[in-house]
C-alpha cells in the first residue's frame, strides 16, 4: 500500500521531509510493480532551491525543496543532502529509513 505523495507548493515541496517522502513514494511502485532496478539503486537526496544562488525564487521564500534520486553521491551536487541516513544506528534499516528483516535487505 502506497502513501499519498506530499503536496507541492507550486513547483516545490515545503520541507525537506516532504521532498524526501516524495522520492521514497516514487521509488516504491517500481519495486511493487515487479521492476526492482530503480528502487534497488535509488538513493534519495533533497535540496532547498531557495538557498541556491541561481534560484529565481523570491527572497522572502525560504523553503522550496526538490528531490533527486542517484546511485552516485558525486552526481547530485553539493547542495543535495541524503534523505535517509542511519544516524541512530538502527539495525536492519534500508536506504529509505524503514526497518526490515535482515533477509529482505539487499
Amino acid at each position: 500500500l502506497l502513501a499519498a505523495l506530499p503536496q507541492k507548493d507550486g513547483s516545490f515541496y515545503s520541507s525537506k521531509g516532504d521532498a524526501c517522502s516524495a522520492c521514497k513514494e516514487t521509488a516504491l511502485p517500481f519495486k511493487q510493480g515487479g521492476s526492482d532496478a530503480w528502487h534497488q539503486y535509488c538513493v534519495c537526496y533533497a535540496a532547498n532551491a531557495a538557498a541556491l544562488a541561481t534560484s529565481t525564487v523570491g527572497a522572502t521564500d525560504k523553503d522550496d525543496w526538490v528531490w533527486a534520486c542517484s546511485v552516485n553521491t558525486g552526481t547530485v551536487g553539493a547542495n543535495y543532502k541524503e534523505c535517509f541516513t542511519n544516524d541512530e544506528g538502527k539495525l536492519y534499516q534500508n536506504k529509505f529509513g524503514d526497518s526490515e528483516a535482515p533477509e529482505s535487505l539487499k
